[in-house]
């Protein structure tokens, strides 16, 4: 009788690194199919974004904001009549101090 030209535990190996391999190439190759509409997109330096006329689109060029935020502040935005000043942010849920800061240099209020 032949033996087999691989022992139960190399095959085992064989079949495990395999697996790994697989998994490894199906996440590199997702990272790089994203959209780039998934993309973060930050807002130009020195523009300041008014929360009481912003889109959602332009809250979502603010690192931290996604859609889910903006369409927050928006809601937040229209129940309110507008935001009277920035730190008004705050009463959005999602919205946290260090959220606030990260964005408060491309923010600003005008008057509702």
């Amino acid at each position: 009788m032949k033996s087999p030209p691989f022992k139960k535990a190399e095959a085992l190996f064989v079949v495990v690194a395999a697996a790994v391999f697989a998994v490894a190439s199906g996440v590199v190759l997702y990272a790089r199919s994203r959209p780039p509409e998934l993309e973060f997109v930050r807002a130009e330096e020195g523009v300041r974004i008014d929360l009481n006329s912003a889109t959602a689109t332009d809250l979502r060029a603010l690192p931290g904001i996604g859609a889910v935020i903006s369409e927050r502040i928006i809601e937040a935005r229209k129940r309110k009549g507008g935001f009277a000043r920035v730190e008004d942010l705050l009463e959005v849920k999602g919205v946290t101090p260090e959220l606030l800061e990260r964005v408060r240099r491309w923010i600003g209020v005008e008057t509702p």
